[in-house]
Order: C-alpha cells, then structure tokens, then sequence
C-alpha cells in the first residue's frame, strides 16, 4: 500500500471572490442545493443523500418534492469548489483517484469498478473512495480481507422487487481504511446490480474499471509539450 496522504491543500479566499451570499441561487431548491454542497465541501458529510436531508432540516423543508436531485447537487458542489477550493480540490481529488487505483489494484482478482464522487471529480479531502464489485458470493470478499489482515465493517442491504415479488436480494456493504483513506465497498449480486442500474440516475450509474482510472491520473501530454515549448522560448 502505498503511504500518501491528502494534506491540507486549502487556499485562502481572495478578496475579489465572490461572498456566498452573492453566490445563493434563487428558489428553495436551489438553497437546499447549494447549503447541501457547503456541508459536504467543508463539513465533511459523504453521502449526497444525507447532505440532502440535513440542509432541509436546516431550512425547515419536510416535502421531499423539493429536495434537489443529485444533479443539481453535484452541479452546486462544483460551483462552490470553483470559487472557495479551486487551488486545493483539484489535487485532493487526484491523490484519491491514486489511492483507489492502488485499492483497485489490491483487489484485482474481484473486477472492482471505481464510483461516485472520486470518478466525477467532486470529491475533496472528506470524502470517501466508493468501489463496486459483483459477486454471488460476498464471502469470498470477507475471506480475503481475513487473509490480508485488514479490519473491516460489513452492514447487508436488501434490494426489494417491487415488479416480480420475489426473494429480496442481499448487497453486502464493506467499509475498510486503504492508505489511511476510507473505502466503502459494496458487492452486488448479478440480478442486484442489473436492478441497481435500472434505478439509479445516470450520475449514479458513472463508474470506471482499473484502466480508466490509471488515464486519469496520467500525466496530461498537453503539460510535458507546454514544458518542453516553454524550454526551447527561453
């Protein structure tokens, strides 16, 4: 495993930057929105879901119509790192694209797929790597994390039929620490994850295998021919 961390890359605000007043969108949804993006850009908070929840609670919100959709979520956490993170996000993004390539390498053998906030580009310091793997059997997994001796957490969720009222399906949810970085990985059932991605929207749906993940994190060809016109200039 490798021993980098994500150390704090965070900037000082500028006094041309705008005041998050200026930057508050019009509409209740649009507020839910963006205190949403605020608690998971400086409070810590992971799940889309539960920033969701939390920011309506703290403007008063109990209809669920009006909560925003994970778009319009992910689009206003974005727009509050371009303005308040834009020096430090970036590069905390990059070292976890790096340790979930090193945690996808770990796990090979199971064919995992990187998801979520690290694959789009969202994801800052707080924020958890989110890995998922189909197997019939999640032993297995268990198995090879008692092998390796690492410590793990397993919680099952059941994924309900509605349509065909047959036997839920059991997805098993794993919770480990890589590189000092949480990882949650959760491993469906064939049936489960065709159901899975039936359900989920297209930003959910989003996920990448090894080889996508190392193009990532690739150095970019445009920098070394800047560098290397920038040399001959002089």
């Amino acid at each position: 495993m490798s021993s980098r961390k994500i150390g704090d890359l965070r900037r000082r605000r500028s006094d041309n930057d705008p005041t998050e007043e200026q930057l508050l969108p019009r509409g209740l949804r649009g507020e839910i929105a963006y205190l949403a993006a605020r608690l998971i850009a400086e409070d810590g908070i992971c799940d889309f879901a539960a920033a969701k929840q939390k920011a309506a609670r703290q403007l008063g919100v109990t209809t669920q119509a009006l909560l925003p959709d994970n778009h319009e979520l992910d689009a206003a956490l974005r727009s509050h790192q371009s303005i308040f993170q834009r020096d430090s996000q970036p590069a905390e993004c990059h070292i976890l694209r790096q340790i979930a390539a090193d945690a996808m390498r770990w796990l090979d053998r199971f064919s995992p797929w990187l998801v979520g906030t690290v694959l789009s580009g969202s994801a800052n310091r707080f924020s958890r790597i989110e890995l998922e793997i189909v197997a019939d059997d999640a032993k297995q997994m268990e198995m090879f994390f008692f092998n390796e001796g690492v410590h793990f957490e397993t919680r099952i969720s059941r994924a309900d039929h509605k349509k065909t009222n047959s036997t839920p399906d059991e997805i098993s949810i794993y919770e480990i620490s890589f590189n000092e970085s949480p990882v949650r990985i959760t491993v469906y059932p064939h049936h489960a994850m065709r159901v899975a991605r039936q359900r989920r929207d297209s930003l959910e749906n989003a996920r990448a295998k090894l080889a996508d993940v190392e193009t990532l994190i690739a150095p970019r060809p445009y920098c070394v021919l800047s560098n290397v016109a920038a040399s001959k200039a002089k």
